[in-house]
């Protein structure tokens, strides 16, 4: 089951590319970046929306207790604009430094935010320290970054990035 769930991830990891390509494309059309990022939110809100009406009609569930999510502490309400940061900054990078580099650095400061959270238990998720094989492999992630950034140096720039 492990496995599955992992590959499930790998799956959803595999659409983040298109989504900055696609939100990038949004806005390159519409004149702007910001743009891309607004309907990257509103179709995002729209979708959840109806998935939220599913499952509430599917587990004859009751609607979420807003007043309790209020009480969450403070530094959880910053998800939905680190959410934010990554599409705008997905659909900046992109076109400029191409898909692979900036899924690259993104994976890459996933893994190294995860080992920090993971370590000293950081919002509200239970520690689990690091260990050598651990460390290896977000090691390994950098070393890959690095070798992808120089395999792209040199690359054709995007239109509009230069000379």
């Amino acid at each position: 089951m492990k496995w599955v769930l992992i590959g499930l991830a790998v799956g959803v990891g595999m659409m983040l590319p298109f989504q900055a390509a696609m939100n990038a494309e949004i806005g390159r059309r519409a004149g702007h970046g910001i743009h891309g990022a607004t309907w990257n939110f509103v179709l995002g809100l729209a979708v959840l929306t109806a998935a939220l009406a599913v499952f509430l009609v599917l587990r004859k569930a009751s609607p979420p207790d807003l007043s309790a999510a209020f009480g969450a502490p403070w530094w959880a309400f910053f998800g939905g604009m680190i959410g934010a940061a990554l599409v705008l900054t997905s659909l900046t990078l992109v076109p400029r430094i191409g898909a692979v580099a900036l899924l690259a650095g993104i994976v890459v400061g996933q893994s190294v935010g995860s080992v920090v959270i993971d370590q000293f238990g950081l919002v509200n998720v239970d520690p689990r320290p690091i260990t050598v094989l651990r460390a290896v492999g977000v090691v390994l992630l950098v070393a890959g970054i690095v070798v992808i950034a120089v395999a792209t140096e040199g690359a054709k720039p995007a239109v509009g990035d230069g000379p």
